[in-house]
């Protein structure tokens, strides 16, 4: 029990060092200094990844979250919880973008973000299912 508990905080813990070193890096690129192409997709795959886990162990915290309903209803649970989450972002960006000026994003650049959400979440929702039959 102690070598797990020990494990989930190393987890944790790497999770806050790569948001960081991402968050830290937005600083780096810059309109003369452009992030590369998949940069964008990797924060919001991550965001997917992490906010599935929210949901997830948010859910297991109030003891109300169980994989009995099925896996396809509570993925589509967590993937709609994400994606919520999600098209509220979109809205942030396009009132940033408004606000300073901004140049806008395209349609295909915002259905990436969707796409890239929803394959993280999809990443932790079946890497959890899979650990937690295991058990």
């Amino acid at each position: 029990m102690g070598q797990a508990l020990i494990w989930r905080w190393f987890l944790v813990g790497l999770l806050f060092l790569i948001a960081g070193l991402l968050y830290f890096a937005i600083f780096y690129f810059s309109e003369s200094n452009p992030a590369p192409a998949f940069y964008d997709l990797l924060l919001h795959g991550l965001a997917g990844l992490w906010l599935a886990a929210a949901i997830i162990y948010g859910w297991k915290a109030a003891q109300t979250f169980s994989f009995s309903g099925g896996a396809l209803e509570s993925f589509i649970l967590i993937a709609g919880g994400v994606m919520l989450v999600g098209v509220l972002w979109e809205f942030y960006e396009f009132f940033i973008n408004v606000y300073f000026s901004l140049p806008q994003e395209t349609m295909s650049d915002t259905f990436s973000d969707f796409v890239a959400e929803l394959v993280g979440a999809a990443v932790f929702f079946f890497g959890y299912r899979l650990t937690a039959r295991n058990k």
